[in-house]
């Protein structure tokens, strides 16, 4: 019975391995701080003083970092040369993203 259990937690360990690797994304590459599982970052966010915490990260991470939030993974960007790169050369890419209510919001004034 010993010997059934163990064979069980080994294929259950090593099929969650492969998967944890197998699901990897391309933002793990990014840097950024460490959160806390299901909260990630949002804790660590000030609403007073969000200004100094994005810059603090920034000069600990760099111009482009990755903000873990609990409805997904946000990008960062605060390095002017990169903001020039993706927004003016790369524009293009970016102009055909889909509309939000804040979009609308914006557009009503």
């Amino acid at each position: 019975m010993a010997i059934l259990w163990i064979y069980i937690v080994s294929a259950t360990s090593i099929v969650w391995l492969l998967w944890r690797y197998l699901s990897r994304d391309r933002m793990e590459s990014i840097p950024g701080p460490r959160g806390l599982p299901i909260f990630r970052n949002s804790l660590q966010l000030d609403k007073d003083k969000l200004h100094l915490t994005l810059h603090r990260w920034a000069k600990k991470h760099g111009g482009v970092y990755k903000l873990g939030l609990p409805i997904g993974n946000t990008v960062v960007v605060s390095d002017y040369e990169y903001i020039h790169k993706i927004l003016v050369e790369s524009g293009n890419d970016f102009a055909g993203r889909m509309r939000t209510s804040l979009d609308q919001h914006w557009d009503a004034r």
